[in-house]
């Protein structure tokens, strides 16, 4: 079992002692005592202390067995284990929480056998009405959403998947709570909640869409750029059940791209913008197109916009001296505009953290960049929120023309504009002076 230790320069040797490795064993029984011959086992890890259970993807975090008996070693670093057994006929079953320092200990997955009549079944059939075999059926609940990306699933989501047999037909639990199901197949697509396919459980596929795209970096062909395009359709509810479906693709050297596997609907599509260091992310302005089941649709990213160049001149503070989040957000300044309309940005921009920004298919106009920067931290570099500054700086893009499209503009060196700032105090430690306003007299 893996050992996280925080060491420190010193004369004296470490003498480091490792745990011996969490071995889970056990059978799959019915409550009749009979071996359940058939499943699959998966591991779920709760890495940090106070995270959720998350499970794992991959052959390394999974196991298939045939005679109703498994052990699996885990040896990774982590605050909790657990397993989940999937059974053949779409049955799920979570173990308890195991400590990394049990050591090798026996578990036995017991199953009922009067729950396999609470089983839902439905069918799913083809775009041609056909019954469709090994159709991936998702389930999506509350809490625990699911990514798609290129018609596959992505990360380590907690959707329940199964699938579909010769005949079209699957099975799954029956929940006492609302949930959508997404049905993916190499051709095919389609979404139901958890009213609708109670009211009727057939799930009838519509064929993916399809985009065809060029992309520039201002004249020039965008070759080797990745574009990525999302769906705008509305997921969320009031139960937080939601999923999300993207598209990624490779533009070639003469600047055209394609997109297979995309779900109908009002698509935004753009091109990746990624820091020095690959820790931000952003896009170029995005482009709406309108893709339909069957069908392809068109679309040209950039081309009218110029690239920007620049450094910020960060304020004398602790904070620059640590790991650094920065999250920039480019805004026209036109306040004639709607709030809606004022959230589209025209154009991306990446922050490092020393300060060099750039920015693509930035458009003719003044803008505002307003820039987050909090402490990186956590196993994930997360955000620090109680250690942060909040800034802005103005800057504008004269008129563009063949003349400069393909001339990177230079901003020179900006200073940061201060908005609010906030420090985590240190233990121990006395809040500075301030003072307060009161409406009335004390």
């Amino acid at each position: 079992m893996g050992k996280e230790l925080t060491l420190t320069p010193s004369a004296e040797e470490y003498k480091i002692v490792l745990p011996p490795p969490l071995v889970i064993f056990g059978c799959v029984k019915n409550d009749a005592n009979e071996i359940i011959s058939q499943g699959k086992i998966t591991v779920g890890a709760i890495w940090q202390c106070g995270e959720s259970l998350c499970w794992q993807r991959g052959s390394d975090w999974s196991k298939n067995f045939t005679d109703g008996k498994f052990e699996i070693p885990l040896r990774s670093a982590a605050c909790q284990y657990a397993l989940r057994l999937d059974l053949p006929d779409g049955r799920q079953i979570v173990s308890r929480n195991f400590d990394t320092n049990e050591g090798r200990v026996r578990y036995d997955f017991v199953v009922s056998t009067a729950e396999k009549s609470n089983l839902l079944t439905g069918m799913v059939y083809d775009p041609n009405g056909n019954p469709a075999q090994g159709v991936k059926i998702f389930t999506v609940k509350q809490g625990r959403g699911l990514q798609l990306q290129n018609g596959k699933q992505q990360y380590r989501d907690d959707a329940e998947k199964f699938i579909t047999d010769s005949q079209g037909k699957f099975s799954m639990p029956a929940y006492n709570e609302k949930f959508k199901l997404v049905a993916i197949s190499e051709n095919a697509y389609a979404d139901v909640n958890s009213y609708e396919f109670m009211s009727e459980p057939n799930i009838y596929l519509a064929k993916w869409g399809r985009i065809e795209g060029i992309a520039y970096i201002g004249s020039k062909p965008a070759e080797g750029q990745q574009i990525f395009a999302q769906i705008e359709r509305q997921y969320f509810s009031s139960n937080d059940i939601f999923y999300h479906y993207l598209n990624t693709a490779i533009v070639d050297s003469s600047g055209k791209f394609v997109m297979e596997k995309v779900v109908s609907g009002k698509n935004s599509v753009s091109r990746i913008l990624q820091s020095d260091d690959l820790q931000q992310i952003t896009s170029t302005a995005y482009q709406t197109v309108e893709v339909v089941s069957g069908q392809t649709a068109k679309v040209v990213i950039g081309g009218t916009g110029r690239t920007i160049v620049g450094k910020i001149i960060w304020p004398n503070d602790e904070l620059f001296t640590k790991s650094l989040w920065i999250g920039a957000d480019l805004q026209p300044q036109q306040p004639e505009l709607t709030k809606q309309t004022t959230r589209q940005q025209r154009g991306g921009i990446i922050v490092n953290t020393d300060g060099s920004f750039r920015g693509e298919d930035i458009e003719e106009g003044s803008y505002t960049l307003n820039i987050n920067v909090y402490e990186r931290q956590g196993r994930y570099g997360g955000m620090n929120t109680e250690n942060q500054i909040i800034g802005k700086i103005d800057f504008t893009v004269p008129p563009i023309d063949s003349s400069n499209i393909d001339v990177p503009l230079d901003l020179g060196q900006l200073a940061l504009e201060i908005i609010s700032s906030k420090k985590a105090l240190p233990a121990d430690s006395n809040a500075p002076d301030f003072s307060v306003e009161t409406s009335q007299k004390i």
